[in-house]
């Protein structure tokens, strides 16, 4: 992985970032993820101060080059409290086809998550998953109506437990 506009160092299992420049970004090559499988991008991530730019765009590569149809965008909560932002790939930012499903595999990320110099934000993780995350709240709640509302005798759920350290582990 490389950085662009920006310095970082990582204490504890985060990584700080601040940007340097306009366009910060965080590139992840020499992947080999299966678009067909994983369609989810997850980042827990916390901002910490600066301009308050309240967007992350995430592109794809998947053997055509980085583009903004090969990208999605998603809403920062900028209050300096750790959040999860949840993007779904095979759909664009204009809410297009991006190509993610039904493509070849996808071989580079690249995380674009300051638009401006000065900010600093952290990061937990980067994750790729099957499924899009319910919930980054110690309580799980959902009501009917609710896009992961059980319609089945038994739902099975998967939870991903932040420590105190704020290190990730699966329980």
């Amino acid at each position: 992985w490389w950085i662009a506009n920006s310095t970082v160092n990582s204490a504890a299992g985060v990584l700080n970032i601040s940007s340097t420049a306009n366009d910060a970004m965080i590139y992840m090559g020499n992947l080999n993820i299966d678009p067909n499988i994983y369609r989810y991008v997850q980042v827990r991530y916390r901002y910490v101060s600066g301009p308050t730019t309240p967007g992350m765009q995430v592109f794809f590569d998947n053997g055509s080059g980085l583009a903004e149809a090969r990208s999605q965008r998603g809403v920062m909560n900028m209050d300096g409290n750790w959040h999860y932002l949840n993007l779904d790939m095979s759909i664009n930012y204009s809410n297009g086809n991006s190509g993610w499903v039904g493509g070849p595999n996808i071989t580079a990320l690249r995380f674009d998550f300051c638009e401006q110099a000065g900010m600093v934000m952290e990061f937990d993780f980067f994750l790729v998953s099957e499924d899009r995350m319910v919930s980054d709240q110690a309580n799980l709640v959902i009501n009917e109506g609710d896009p992961d509302y059980p319609t089945a005798t038994s739902t099975d759920y998967y939870t991903r437990k932040i420590d105190d350290c704020g290190a990730t582990s699966c329980v």
